[in-house]
This record gives structure tokens, C-alpha cells and sequence, in this order.
């Protein structure tokens, strides 16, 4: 019987001892990975799922619009942020604050409170001490849609930062599933290689997607652009 890649190394050699312990690991951190990113991933794949057949009737995106009128103490805070704030205490609301349109009445404050599940706009009547309130809820389809877009944040707007905790324990999650998937790309690929059998079928299938993807980002880019 042929000898095994293993046997032909002197098992003391400090290659093979550095082989074995990366494939022991790289095992380890695949499964473990995996497991800690199984729910992440199949929540990004069923919102990837719900945009791209949005016109599906069980995809659609339908929201429950209430107005109410509420009476509020006015803040004391010069601050608009801080100012936005202390409504939403006094609503009772949270998430993020969207600054929705410029403020150039000192007496008014205009803007948005959102989540996944929600979009509530607020017009403020400093002088009043009355708030607008547009509370308009999403059904669970549209709160999947929002799940797979939600960030916060706008690179095309400075005015808007992350201001709640929830917002960024989600955009830390979602860093850490991209670099999990790296890490889990990059094992997989350690362990397709130290099957020889498998590295033929292995090379086409990275191929194929190399090129459709590659095809995709750069080709109707080179083609259409």
C-alpha cells in the first residue's frame, strides 16, 4: 500500500508539526464559524431572498400608517440632537435620528425616527409644545428588507451619524460576518487544495464563478458603462 503524505515526513519535522497543527485549526475555526454565523448568514440570504422578488405576495412590502397629535414639554436644550432626543423620551420613542430637511425656523424641528421595523416622522412646534407624529409600521416582510439594508448611516450625508446602540451592534455584527466569511472562503480553500482528488473539479467550479462574478462587477460595467 502506498505510504501516506504523512509517513514520508519524519513526524518530528517542524514543517509537517506546522501543517498539521494550521489544518487542525483551520478545521476548528471553519465548523466554529459556521455555526456562530449560520443565523447571520440565512437572515441575509432570506432578505436577499425578499428583495429580489419583492412583487412575491408573500414578499410584499405593505406599512400601517397612523397620525396622532401629541402635546410635549418643550425641550430646554439648544441642541437640535439633543432636543430630538428629549422628544423621544417624552413619545416614548427609539432608533435612529434622520434629519430629513434643514431646520431654518428656530422653531420648528423636523425629523425622522427609524428602525427596521418602523418609520415614525416627527414635525416639532417648539413655541406649541406640539409634535406631528407619522408612525408608519412594517410588516415583516418590509422589516427583512429593512434588516438587509439598515446601517444607520449615509455615505452621502454627513448630517446623519449613528446615534443608536442597537444600530451599532448590528453594523459591528455584519463586519464580523463579512470578515467570518472571508476567513471561512480562505479555509475552504486551504482544505480543497490538501485534497488532491478533488483540485480539477475544484479549479473549474472557481473558475465558473471567478469568471461570472468577475463578468458581473467588471464586464456589463466594460460593456454597458
Amino acid at each position: 500500500m502506498p505510504s501516506s503524505p504523512e509517513s514520508l515526513t519524519p513526524a518530528g519535522a517542524p514543517s509537517a508539526d506546522l501543517s498539521r497543527w494550521c489544518t487542525r485549526w483551520n478545521r476548528r475555526l471553519h465548523y466554529f464559524l459556521g455555526l456562530y454565523f449560520l443565523f447571520f448568514i440565512w437572515l441575509f440570504a432570506f432578505t436577499g431572498l425578499v428583495l429580489n422578488h419583492s412583487s412575491w405576495e408573500f414578499f410584499r412590502l405593505e406599512r400601517r400608517a397612523v397620525a396622532t397629535d401629541r402635546s410635549i414639554r418643550v425641550p430646554e436644550s439648544a441642541s437640535p440632537v439633543d432636543q430630538a432626543r428629549d422628544v423621544m423620551r417624552q413619545l416614548g420613542l427609539a432608533g435612529e435620528i434622520e434629519w430629513v430637511a434643514t431646520q431654518p425656523d428656530p422653531t420648528r424641528l423636523d425629523f425622522r425616527v427609524t428602525t427596521p421595523a418602523s418609520l415614525v416622522d416627527l414635525k416639532v412646534d417648539l413655541k406649541q409644545g406640539r409634535v406631528a407624529v407619522q408612525n408608519a409600521a412594517n410588516n415583516a416582510a418590509g422589516t427583512m428588507q429593512l434588516l438587509h439594508t439598515f446601517t444607520g448611516v449615509r455615505r452621502s450625508d454627513s448630517r446623519n451619524d449613528r446615534d443608536w446602540l442597537l444600530t451599532s451592534i448590528w453594523a459591528l455584527s455584519m463586519d464580523a460576518v463579512a470578515g467570518g466569511l472571508v476567513v471561512l472562503v480562505l479555509g475552504g480553500l486551504w482544505m480543497w487544495l490538501e485534497l488532491t482528488p478533488k483540485r480539477v473539479p475544484g479549479l473549474i467550479v472557481l473558475s465558473s464563478g471567478l469568471l461570472i462574478c468577475g463578468w458581473l462587477v467588471v464586464g456589463l460595467k466594460w460593456i454597458y458603462g
